[in-house]
């Protein structure tokens, strides 16, 4: 009663832009290569499930501009059917331009079945690509985006459709490390997407969770180098919050001691950035396994800091990973589990240039949509 109440007093008839994932895919030579740093969404009044999520970083221009592309689409009492809300957005990126470095930009179509996962073993043929022969390579996640409206599997016959989107048990993608065969020159490395619808409150929806589908798409990049170093890093983090029949519960952020990653490189290199391998959030896995779905109304998975020792080879960096459901309306409490993947890259280039920014804001229309960068001002 009381979402009606919201729908009749200030529901309105949203903008639509329809979901399209695929981008543009490309070699640079030289030049400056933009780095993804994750994301994060937040819907102004209520929370929502998700028909729609995409959050990445496109071929740059020559100049180092690019768009950042993003979209999201949360159901029915987000899109303006019942209701139109509000989404403000944050996208984390990192332009480099070093002697040597090169990147091929690629993407992967994934169908994520109702067991919540997908996964797609990649080789890309880097001669053919025309990339420069390099010593090194290593791979970044480039950007994701889920569409939920896709047809559910043979034999449903219900009313739910995917457009309504799915209450998430869990969502994420992440990359393998990368193996490069020198003769051949060839780059394996595997691809993996999770989505997880989980069980709440409305019934439609849960009977068709067996039939659920997702239409993923990974971006990645693909960086060649000759003299530097790579280090792997791991995040695992986690936070429970007692917040059943609340009303608007004050949600805090993981500690920062939980999220921070530290690198021993190897010393005396002169530059280093971080590469988001890949992040991934699973949503009560042991508190509420009857209904482990959530409306959310806020997530994030972007590198908030990073700092290089070049004399010693030390680093660190600082994830945000934060989820919540706090609103008017809050189906249980809310157990979270964040996981990152991110890489310290080593480069021996003294002169390497690094501009690290941040695009943010209220996204104008719902679905895809993209927010221009500017170029780097020389």
């Amino acid at each position: 009663m009381l979402l009606l109440l919201i729908a009749l007093m200030f529901g309105c008839q949203a903008e639509l832009n329809p979901p399209i994932c695929e981008s543009e895919t490309g070699v640079i030579n030289e030049g400056w290569i933009v780095l993804w740093e994750g994301h994060s969404y937040r819907w102004r009044d209520l929370s929502h499930r998700i028909a729609f999520l995409r959050a990445g970083v496109a071929l740059p221009a020559e100049d180092g501009s690019f768009y950042a592309d993003l979209g999201i689409l949360g159901g029915s009492w987000a899109d303006g059917r019942n209701y139109r809300d509000h989404p403000s957005y944050e996208l984390s990126h990192r332009r480099v331009r070093a002697q040597g470095l090169v990147a091929w930009y690629g993407e992967e179509e994934l169908l994520i079945e109702p067991d919540g996962s997908a996964s797609l073993e990649v080789e890309v043929d880097l001669t053919e690509l025309e990339l420069p022969s390099r010593d090194r390579w290593a791979v970044a996640l480039r950007g994701i985006c889920m569409d939920m409206d896709i047809p559910l599997l043979p034999g449903y016959d219900g009313s739910y459709s995917g457009d309504e989107g799915w209450t998430p048990q869990g969502f994420g993608a992440n990359l393998s490390a990368t193996n490069v065969n020198a003769k051949e020159q060839r780059a394996h490395f595997t691809v993996n997407a999770h989505f997880q619808p989980g069980r709440l409150d409305r019934v439609h929806h849960n009977q068709a969770l067996e039939f659920a589908r997702i239409a993923t798409h990974v971006r990645y990049t693909l960086l060649g180098f000759n003299d530097g170093a790579l280090q792997h890093g791991l995040v695992e983090a986690s936070a429970f919050y007692p917040s059943r029949g609340r009303i608007h519960s004050d949600i805090e952020p993981i500690p920062e001691e939980e999220l921070r990653l530290n690198w021993q490189g190897a010393p005396d290199l002169p530059n280093a950035l971080p590469l988001l391998r890949g992040f991934d959030i699973d949503l009560n896995a042991s508190t509420d396994t009857e209904r482990p779905g959530r409306y959310l109304r806020e997530w994030a998975a972007q590198l908030e800091g990073f700092s290089y020792e070049r004399e010693t080879g030390r680093a660190q960096a600082l994830m945000d990973g934060y989820v919540s459901h706090s609103s008017l309306i809050q189906e249980g409490d809310l157990e979270v589990d964040f996981h990152a993947e991110v890489d310290l890259l080593q480069l021996a280039d003294p002169f390497a240039e690094f501009h690290q920014g941040r695009v943010a804001g209220e996204q104008p229309v719902l679905g895809t949509w993209s927010h221009p960068v500017d170029p780097i001002e020389e």
